[in-house]
């Protein structure tokens, strides 16, 4: 970044200007209402106002427009939540370890030196 005093004064009196544009936040039941379109034109002006200065009732509007929709995942069913539980990742690892484990453990027996094998025959 650039340490330009006269820049961070300018920043600093424009963010000033935002926090005192933007007033009180509206109360939760003023906010669904602008949500579901029944607040009154002139209220309803000064609340966008107020939602594009504030990050905070912006990210409640959203969640608000949100909330009567279906969840994502109920589309892809149950036996999606099904594999994606830890329970059952553990059980495939469990269930890959196991024949690994056993074959790890169960290694035929190396076959002797050359020199201790008799001779062929002629």
């Amino acid at each position: 970044m650039v340490d330009d005093p006269a820049f961070d004064r300018k920043a600093r009196e424009r963010l000033a200007g935002f926090a005192r544009g933007k007033g009180p936040c509206p109360g939760a039941e003023t906010l669904n209402l602008y949500a579901s379109g029944q607040l009154p034109a002139p209220q309803s002006e000064s609340v966008r106002r107020h939602i594009v200065l504030c990050g905070q009732c912006d990210l409640i509007l959203e969640k608000l427009k949100e909330f009567d929709r279906p969840e994502e995942s109920g589309k892809r069913g149950p036996w999606w939540r099904l594999f994606w539980h830890p329970a059952v990742a553990w059980a495939c690892v469990c269930l890959l370890l196991i024949p690994a484990w056993r074959g790890w453990r169960m290694q035929p027996a190396a076959p002797p030196p050359a020199a201790l094998l008799p001779p062929p025959p002629l």
